[in-house]
């Protein structure tokens, strides 16, 4: 039981540092770990040297995508329906006797 226990520990303690990992690996910028609102961006006519820039947002364009992931998960919402609605007619149809 005791095994059991220790190996839940290692799983989730290598878990933890993966998403660690792979986070600090997103946002790594060169040397230097960027902010959420800032990106990669090479300084002036040097691409080899690299650092954080704060990101430009077009509010059309944030606006445009925010209206199509909204549209896209009520979409999912209704496939998800339609299919559960389609499983259940076919698992629970009631055969015709005569």
């Amino acid at each position: 039981m005791t095994f059991f226990y220790n190996c839940q520990a290692l799983v989730l303690f290598t878990f933890c540092f993966f998403v660690r990992t792979v986070v600090y690996s997103i946002r790594q910028c060169g040397p230097y770990i960027c902010r959420d609102d800032q990106v990669c961006c090479a300084q002036g006519n040097d691409t080899t040297a690299v650092t954080c820039c704060k990101q430009f947002v077009d509010n059309t364009y944030y606006n445009i995508a925010m209206v199509t992931r909204k549209l896209s998960g009520v979409l999912i919402m209704l496939l998800l329906f339609a299919v559960g609605y389609f499983v259940q007619r076919m698992l629970c149809s009631r055969s015709i006797v005569r």
